[in-house]
């Protein structure tokens, strides 16, 4: 009678939790990363944007490039960022009040929402022509009256 309780509580146990490790996805110590399955980053280059496609999505309806941003409909190819399975990584200097966002052009902090100026990105690229620089100090203005 005892064999019999035990064989049930074992069967019981397979039927229950076969099901379980089935849907658990798990890696073999030859195929994890070195700090575990959670520490491997699946970060990819943000897609390329704007003229030419010299500049790249910071955001869903963000592009940056050197020179500034483009933001709102005219940088609505970068939609597509947001149709991804894994998160486009933007390349820059950590800026904002708690280091969310990143140093996209001279003097500009982005994050995945918004723009604004920031004085810590300033040096973070190289200087451009003075024509350049004007139309810089208009983005930035331009940007300041939005915020």
């Amino acid at each position: 009678m005892a064999s019999y309780r035990w064989g049930s509580w074992a069967l019981l146990l397979l039927i229950v939790v076969l099901p379980l490790v089935s849907l658990v996805e798990g890696c073999f110590w030859t195929t994890c990363p070195i700090g575990g399955k959670r520490s491997a980053s699946e970060f990819r280059e943000c897609m390329a944007c704007g003229p030419e496609g010299k500049g790249r999505c910071a955001g869903p309806n963000i592009c940056c490039q050197k020179e500034g941003c483009i933001i709102g409909d005219m940088a609505k190819e970068c939609m597509q960022e947001d149709e991804g399975t894994t998160v486009c990584e933007v390349k820059g200097i950590p800026c904002g009040a708690e280091g969310q966002g990143r140093c996209v052009a001279a003097g500009v902090c982005c994050d995945t929402s918004a723009c604004s100026t920031n004085s810590h990105c300033g040096s973070a690229l190289p200087r451009t022509s003075s024509r350049r620089q004007e139309l810089f100090s208009l983005l930035k203005r331009l940007i300041n009256k939005v915020n």
